[in-house]
C-alpha cells in the first residue's frame, strides 16, 4: 500500500512549520496506517520544498517530463520523490549505544 501526497502547502513559509509537521505526517502514514511507501512530486525549482523532503528522508526517483502546465502556458517537469517504510524506520530509530 502506498500514499501519494498531492500537495503539502504551508501558509507561512520560512518559519519551520512544514519541517516540523512532515515527520508527524510520515509517522502517521507508516506507524498508524501501515503504508509501505509515500511519494510526491515537486517542481525542480522549488528548492525550499525539496530540502524539506530530503531532510525527512525522501529521495528523488525520477523526472516526470512536461508534467505541469503553468498559468503562463509554459510546461515544466516535476521531480518524483519517495520514502519507504524501511527508510523511515531506519531514520527514526532511537540512537544506538
Amino acid at each position: 500500500m502506498g500514499i501519494e501526497f498531492r500537495r503539502y502547502v504551508v501558509w507561512e513559509p520560512g518559519r519551520g512549520i512544514g519541517s516540523a509537521a512532515l515527520p508527524l505526517v510520515l509517522a502517521h502514514c507508516f506507524d498508524e496506517l501501515g503504508t509501505h511507501r509515500v511519494w510526491l512530486d515537486v517542481m525542480p525549482d522549488n528548492g525550499r520544498a525539496r530540502r524539506v523532503y530530503e531532510r525527512a528522508g525522501f529521495r528523488a526517483e525520477g523526472l516526470l517530463r512536461d508534467a505541469l502546465r503553468r498559468p503562463d502556458g509554459s510546461v515544466v517537469p516535476l521531480v518524483l520523490m519517495a520514502i519507504t517504510a524501511a527508510e523511515w524506520r531506519s531514520r527514526s530509530a532511537p540512537p544506538r549505544p
